[in-house]
């Protein structure tokens, strides 16, 4: 038992880096201390099926048990349904690259018209997502590199 409470007190550096880098991309209202908290339950996951030495190979791997306990727990906390969420992601896609493409941000006739959507039918998915576009993906495309071990 003391073991294992030395080997999760070696890596807490690790999981809040990895939490703290997550919750800079979140609304405000996500508390750092909750990620944390789940991103723990990915460090213990990750002992219990290694040695928990200090080899890359066990940090690189801990880290993505980290990285998706935090992501498993923002996901059920999500209110937002999958199918609203995709629209919300291809809304916010379709913004940057019209952006990128007419030099100016977009108005909401140029995205719907980008999208193949009706003004409706664009303004109803901004009505289910509540204007906030938050991209779980790129999160989980985030890479931590453990330092100062």
């Amino acid at each position: 038992m003391v073991q294992r409470s030395a080997q999760v007190a070696r890596y807490v550096p690790l999981v809040q880096r990895i939490a703290q880098r997550i919750r800079a991309r979140l609304p405000a209202n996500v508390d750092v201390a909750d990620l944390v908290q789940a991103g723990l339950l990915g460090l213990m996951d990750a002992l219990d099926s290694q040695s928990g030495d200090e080899s890359d190979a066990f940090i690189s791997y801990a880290s993505m048990r980290i990285r998706g306990s935090i992501l498993d727990e923002l996901r059920a906390q999500d209110w937002l349904p999958r199918r609203a969420r995709a629209k919300e992601q291809s809304i916010g896609r379709a913004m940057a690259r019209l952006e990128q493409h007419l030099g100016h941000p977009p108005n909401d006739e140029e995205i719907a018209k980008d999208l193949g959507w009706t003004m409706s039918a664009y303004q109803a998915a901004l009505r289910e997502s509540g204007g906030q576009i938050l991209y779980l993906e790129d999160l989980a495309a985030d890479n931590d590199a453990f330092v100062g071990r």
